[in-house]
């Protein structure tokens, strides 16, 4: 019924994956978004979240490749998906970024990150993204 409604107010809704069992990881997500089947539910990955949840970043992005809306950027430790500084946990961001420009993903971000980090993501970002960088 929500997708429904989205629907016809145009508002696209991003499942992200959060830290429970039920929908921590972009496959369960893409399993949901696919019985659905709307235009109007996609995937909002969060690349700290999958990581806490002992997903690999890289390897759940590559699945979303279509099915993405944004990309929550941040950082964690196993378990730990709060409060976790940039650069200091477990998430594998450069390779993170290689997987979204290799899918050709350009959207809405959302950043808790450094200067340095949002300069290497752009560097990796698909030479087809519109605009100028």
């Amino acid at each position: 019924m929500g997708h429904s409604l989205g629907g016809r107010g145009r508002v696209m809704l991003g499942l992200e994956n959060v830290d429970n069992p039920f929908l921590e990881s972009v496959g369960k997500g893409l399993h949901l978004v696919r019985e659905v089947d709307s235009p109007w539910l996609r995937l909002y990955p969060d690349m700290g979240n999958l990581a806490a949840a002992g997903y690999h970043p890289p390897d759940e992005i590559l699945l979303a490749k279509g099915y993405m809306v944004a990309i929550h950027v941040k950082d964690s430790l196993p378990r730990v998906i709060r409060g976790v500084p940039f650069e200091t946990g477990i998430v594998p961001l450069e390779e993170t970024f290689q997987a979204l420009a290799q899918i050709d993903f350009w959207a809405r971000w959302g950043w808790r990150c450094g200067r340095r980090w949002i300069r290497m993501a752009i560097r990796c970002l698909p030479p087809s993204l519109p605009g100028n960088w």
